[in-house]
């Protein structure tokens, strides 16, 4: 028997033990964390080589909860990389939410560019953080 063409089932089935002895030591997240505590008790973290999907009607946060999850995902082991793929919306608004989230400034203040002192030294505070984390062309 082989399992995708070209594992064999002793090859696949070797790759499991190791890894359930792996996931035995663990703390019962074997994946990387989201931030969220329920979802990561179901899911046990974000698992390499899963394709995490969000789907929901508009305007129902699923932009905030990917955000918050990557920015998680990132602070908790910042050597994996992370990828975040939008169909509605471009890079430029993704980083405005990813900076008002981090930066804990309204969104709406970044947007009208109504912003105090205090918004702006968290702006730069987020921005340092932001530049801090690796690319997937850092490794």
């Amino acid at each position: 028997m082989q399992l995708n063409s070209e594992t064999g089932v002793n090859e696949a089935l070797d790759k499991l033990l190791t890894q359930l002895e792996s996931m035995s030591a663990s703390d019962g997240l074997t994946g990387t964390p989201t931030g969220f505590s329920e979802l990561d008790a179901m899911t046990c973290g974000l698992q390499p080589g899963d394709l995490a999907l969000l789907a929901a009607r508009p305007s129902m946060g699923k932009t905030s909860l990917a955000m918050a999850a990557c920015t998680a995902a990132v602070s908790a082991k910042p050597d994996d990389h992370v990828f975040v793929f939008s169909l509605e919306m471009p890079s430029e608004q993704l980083m405005m939410r990813l900076l008002a989230m981090e930066g804990r400034v309204e969104l709406s203040r970044l947007r009208s560019g109504n912003m105090d002192d205090e918004d702006w030294a968290r702006v730069s505070e987020a921005t340092g953080r932001i530049i801090e984390w690796k690319k997937p062309s850092d490794h």
